[in-house]
């Protein structure tokens, strides 16, 4: 931690606290009591442990329920006194183990909010873990995605979903449809039997994957998404704002497109031509792979 290993330094000597995913609150224990137990470890006065308790409660804004216990409390509540807990103490880290993954929907959205601001307000620095994709992108100013215990890439949450660095990154984060095409000019790529014109740069006899968003999709060119391709709806589904649509390419390769509801005039039926359009430009591509060869 700043440029020191921590590895022979006791844990209960790390400036770092952890909140955990069952809040592992102290039952027999009030709020403030449970806020106050670390500041107790440390040996603090009694003025500065109930200073700093009446400021936690303030920054979680449970000032009013002091004397309750953990199970008098609302699951939204008693991860707010887990935080509390944690910051008292003045780690330099946070470390937040799935804690928002045993909240229901509506909740685990408030409580991301809650603790954004909870970081702003104090500066801590948050580690937090998790496996739900669209709550790291909400929470993160940075982002790092981890493939068979390695790190693959580092960056803010717009960078990895605009440029991820490998198929693995752009299949894991978001939608993405696969296309597969092969470059035969400096120019020109294939995609099937129809053509797709771009500098793309890319060596000429190398067959590629397109990584394209559902949302980068339009029935219609749009200023720079002109390169299109000719496709059979198969299946539409109105999910809100947007209308999903399943396509297939000429050559069979499946695609979904995310289209805006308001941006369409009428919505396309399934079993209709089209064309689709996005922007070659600002598509990824990535090697395809060789198969493996046969074992003897």
């Amino acid at each position: 931690m700043n440029g020191v290993s921590l590895r022979n330094t006791p844990p209960n000597k790390r400036p770092l606290n952890t909140v955990f995913q069952s809040y592992a609150l102290f039952p027999h224990m009030t709020v403030a009591k449970n806020i106050a137990y670390g500041l107790e470890a440390q040996g603090l006065d009694r003025d500065r442990i109930r200073r700093r308790v009446g400021e936690m409660l303030d920054l979680i804004q449970l000032l009013e329920l002091e004397t309750r216990y953990p199970g008098q409390l609302s699951g939204g509540q008693r991860q707010r006194v887990a935080i509390a807990r944690a910051l008292a103490p003045r780690p330099e880290v946070l470390l937040l183990d799935e804690s928002l993954s045993a909240l229901d929907r509506q909740l685990r959205k408030d409580m991301q909010k809650e603790l954004k601001r909870i970081q702003r307000d104090t500066g801590v620095t948050f580690l937090f873990v998790t496996h739900d994709q669209d709550e790291a992108m909400a929470m993160s100013d940075t982002m790092a995605i981890l493939n068979q215990g390695s790190v693959v890439q580092v960056g803010t949450p717009l960078d990895l979903y605009r440029a991820p660095n490998s198929r693995f990154v752009a299949g894991f984060i978001g939608d993405t449809n696969f296309i597969k095409a092969k470059v035969t000019d400096s120019r020109t790529l294939k995609v099937g039997d129809q053509t797709l014109t771009s500098h793309h740069g890319l060596p000429v006899g190398e067959c590629v994957e397109l990584a394209i968003r559902p949302e980068a999709i339009s029935l219609d060119p749009d200023g720079s998404r002109t390169a299109g391709l000719d496709a059979l709806i198969i299946e539409t589904r109105l999910t809100g704002g947007a209308l999903e649509c399943v396509m297939l390419l000429q050559d069979g390769q499946r695609v979904d497109a995310r289209l805006p509801v308001i941006q369409l005039g009428d919505a396309p039926d399934a079993s209709t031509a089209a064309r689709l359009y996005f922007d070659l430009a600002a598509t990824p591509s990535f090697p395809l792979s060789p198969p493996s060869p046969p074992h003897e």
